[in-house]
């Protein structure tokens, strides 16, 4: 039988929406290598997005990182694919060679960051200390505390941080407990894991000060009880990879229709969010909180996890999709910042302290010249920092691979 015929016979799929079918699925992701692109392209994505964040000013980078002030940001994709790395491959460690290799994995991480987070903090307090350099938005903010002292026994102790470390505090924190949720996800206790960090999260939004476990980390802006939910989901879908992925890139309905819902589900809330953001919440519940509130960044808001499993979702799918164009343009600058996140958010911040006590010399040139020249420049020395290994004996520039096997 003519094959043509077959597909342009009556009831049957017209050849040129055939065509453009098979075009279209020619572009999608289809690397049969151990190592999932996908998360190193998404993690470049979040660490990119960081990056221009914190340089700051308008232009059309910001427009498209959402400048750190949209419902959703950078920090949520970075801490959930931070946890999903983990749970690919200290899961597949733990069934591969069991809990104890496993543990040890995760603790020996855990020093990494703790060494990573503490390094870079104390290196700072250095700069603040025998140096007149801006070093954040402005000095005071952030050291956090009036005493170089107090902030050197509390970064140390993992009781303060300084301003950038705090998101690797409240990740080297999690490592350290994180061999109890891996156990239990390998005797298969999954709402054992999902319910107790639900609530968790839970108790910190209807009670902050009552809730800060394991204790309380001064100067920072992501408090265990509440990030740990992004962290946790992370790893119970990299544990549980093979099951999201089939669901995921297999094209079912189920799957398209939870796409699709995740779609209408973002636009109803940036619509609403736009409209009733100072809109009153009931008092009797809420206090004096804002319908804004629900999507505070600090304390990981209901409405903002609902906004990242959205935006995430949508994200992951164009990136399979659309695969093929993505790395062709944007392959050779998102895969090395993705591959090396731990460290190019470490170094970002040293470039950022260059940048800032650059500008203020540069007057004479206009301020949207300066923004994108500076956003351009700050991913430009990231991405050669990470192409030559400047200083990588320093900061480990790879985390765990998540490969599989």
């Amino acid at each position: 039988m003519d094959v043509k015929l077959a597909i342009d016979g009556p009831g049957k799929i017209p050849a040129f929406l055939w065509r453009l079918w098979l075009g279209f699925r020619s572009l999608s992701y289809s690397d049969p290598g151990k190592r999932d692109m996908r998360l190193d392209f998404l993690r470049g994505l979040a660490i990119s997005a960081m990056v221009v964040d914190h340089i700051g000013g308008d232009t059309f980078l910001t427009t498209i990182s959402g400048g750190n002030r949209w419902i959703v940001s950078a920090a949520e994709f970075f801490v959930f694919l931070s946890g999903l790395v983990l749970g690919i491959v200290y899961g597949s460690r733990m069934k591969r060679a069991g809990f104890g290799a496993a543990t040890t994995g995760l603790l020996r991480r855990a020093l990494t960051l703790y060494q990573s987070s503490v390094g870079m903090a104390l290196g700072f307090v250095a700069l603040f200390m025998l140096t007149e350099l801006r070093l954040w938005v402005d000095r005071p903010s952030g050291l956090g505390l009036s005493n170089p002292l107090d902030a050197v026994v509390g970064i140390i102790t993992l009781h303060h941080s300084y301003h950038g470390s705090d998101v690797l505090v409240m990740y080297t924190i999690m490592l350290v407990f994180s061999p109890v949720v891996f156990l239990l996800l390998h005797q298969g206790r999954i709402w054992y894991v999902l319910g107790g960090s639900f609530a968790l999260w839970s108790l910190y939004q209807g009670f902050p000060q009552q809730s800060y476990l394991p204790w309380t980390v001064t100067n920072s802006f992501f408090p265990v009880a509440s990030w740990q939910l992004l962290l946790i989901l992370g790893i119970v879908v990299g544990y549980y990879r093979g099951v999201v992925t089939g669901w995921l890139c297999g094209g079912g309905a189920s799957c398209r229709l939870t796409v699709l819902t995740a779609a209408f589900a973002l636009y109803l809330l940036v619509r609403t969010y736009q409209l009733f953001g100072d809109a009153q919440l009931p008092q009797a519940l809420f206090g004096d909180a804002t319908y804004s509130s629900l999507f505070a960044k600090e304390g990981l808001g209901p409405g903002r996890v609902l906004a990242f499993l959205c935006v995430g979702l949508l994200a992951y799918t164009v990136v399979n999709l659309l695969w093929v164009p993505l790395y062709r343009s944007l392959g050779w600058l998102m895969l090395p910042l993705g591959q090396s996140s731990l460290y190019v958010y470490v170094a970002h911040l040293y470039v950022l302290v260059v940048l800032y006590n650059m500008v203020p010399h540069l007057s004479w040139i206009p301020a949207d010249a300066i923004n994108i020249s500076a956003q351009t420049v700050g991913l430009g020395v990231c991405w050669l920092q990470v192409r030559y290994q400047f200083a990588s004996f320093v900061v480990p520039r790879h985390g765990p691979h998540h490969t599989v096997g």
